[in-house]
């Protein structure tokens, strides 16, 4: 057994990150997931020949394989905030046998990094939507609202809103954006039938709090086929935000993200997490409402 495993058993939990979870869910926690799924899991309103490439190609994209690789992730950027930047650097490495290991460059050369078990959850969404210094998780999208926003030579351009799933973690009132303040783009390679990109921002700038707005808001997201692993794995995400505080502070930060992933165990591929997401909620038992 490894670390993590260990550390698992404490206590049964439940997370809406990670869909094996979902039947050790509250009765409200279950119903939230029930109708998420009566709302979003939904492709009929487009062509069948859409559909089609769609189920093929949200199912078998940016596939999470952290349970069975090492994965390395590599962080880079910037923030500034009260008319100071800051650079930033970090380096984590996953492993599903012994936890996390900190390779962060640090100022006491001598100092020796140890690993750390994970006893919960392996990914998170990125800021503002988790705060986690995870393996970054692709925002799912709402599959009922899925259009296509452009055709061209090899591939196909579609637009949506998020899923309800990006925010079901987060209390009501922690909450400061919706599915409706933000837009989801992707592109489908028509002849691979993989996602090559994927994009969130914000439509326009909203206020969150009093004197407290973002301006701007952009995550993307890069995959690639990996052949060693022989799947479409997520290879690169960029955010960026800007915000507003009072009448004078403009924070700020820009972020690039890599990930690398090794030393792979033999495993039957799950599919993307939306649609191991539906799997699981399509098992629960129905959840009556009282």
């Amino acid at each position: 057994m490894n670390i993590n495993e260990e550390a698992s058993r404490v206590r049964p939990y439940f997370s809406y990150l990670n869909p094996a979870t979902f039947s050790a869910g509250s009765a409200e926690q279950k119903r939230n997931l029930q109708s998420i799924a009566e709302d979003e899991f939904d492709l009929s309103h487009l062509p069948s020949a859409d559909q089609e490439l769609l189920q093929e190609a949200i199912q078998f994209s940016g596939l999470e394989v952290h349970d069975t690789c090492v994965v390395d992730v590599e962080v880079e950027g910037s923030v500034g905030a009260f008319l100071r930047r800051f650079e930033q650097q970090e380096h984590r490495r996953f492993d599903p046998r012994q936890g996390v290991l900190d390779l962060t460059p640090k100022e006491d050369k001598g100092a020796v990094p140890s690993w750390r078990p994970i006893v919960h959850d392996y990914t998170a969404y990125p800021y503002p939507f988790g705060d986690q210094p995870l393996i970054p998780k692709v925002v799912p999208v709402n599959l009922s609202t899925i259009d296509v926003h452009e055709q061209r030579r090899n591939s196909t351009v579609y637009s949506a809103r998020p899923s309800a799933l990006l925010f079901a973690s987060e209390k009501p009132e922690n909450r400061i954006l919706t599915a409706e303040d933000l837009v989801v783009k992707f592109s489908v390679d028509t002849e691979s039938e993989r996602l090559s990109e994927l994009s969130i921002q914000l439509e326009k700038p909203k206020r969150v709090h009093f004197a407290i707005s973002i301006k701007e808001l952009h995550i993307a997201y890069q995959f690639k086929f990996d052949e060693a692993i022989g799947s479409n794995v997520l290879s690169g995400m960029q955010a960026s935000m800007r915000g507003r505080l009072g009448l004078v502070f403009n924070p700020n930060f820009r972020i690039s993200t890599t990930l690398h992933y090794s030393d792979c165990m033999e495993s039957q591929p799950k599919p993307s997490y939306l649609f191991d997401s539906i799997d699981s909620i399509n098992s629960l038992a129905r959840v009556e409402v009282p």
